[in-house]
């Protein structure tokens, strides 16, 4: 999950057995960065160091899909791999109310205000 404020995605390489293997990269290529639903491609082509800048992509938020292959050191065909990762931007919610009720209507006042993250502050949550 990438977060819309920070625009880089950084790839590192490890072996089987959980160690670091980007010393022994010698390119990373995507094939594609593209919006999962759309298909828009934001990205085709080679990246240094297996960092993908995404400040000049200017990517909307949503779930992405990165093709990536990478060539190492001791072999002739590179590695290919799908992932996937979603892009989101931070939310705010204001003056959120919450009530039970069986009637089909009911008005803002018949509601009791959440003050604080997960937490009601009385029992008294059910609406007339």
């Amino acid at each position: 999950i990438v977060e819309k404020d920070n625009f880089s995605i950084i790839i590192n390489v490890y072996d089987l057995f959980g160690n670091n293997i980007n010393k022994n990269v010698i390119s990373f290529d995507i094939k594609s960065f593209k919006n999962s639903i759309t298909n828009d491609v934001f990205y085709t082509g080679p990246i240094e160091n297996g960092i993908l800048s995404l400040s000049d992509l200017n990517p909307t938020i949503g779930r992405y899909a990165l093709d990536l292959s990478i060539l190492l050191v001791d072999r002739t065909q590179p590695i290919s791999t799908v992932t996937y990762l979603t892009i989101y931007d931070k939310l705010e919610l204001n003056n959120v109310y919450f009530g039970i009720t069986d009637s089909k209507q009911v008005s803002i006042s018949e509601l009791q205000e959440i003050k604080r993250q997960n937490y009601l502050d009385s029992e008294s949550y059910l609406a007339n």
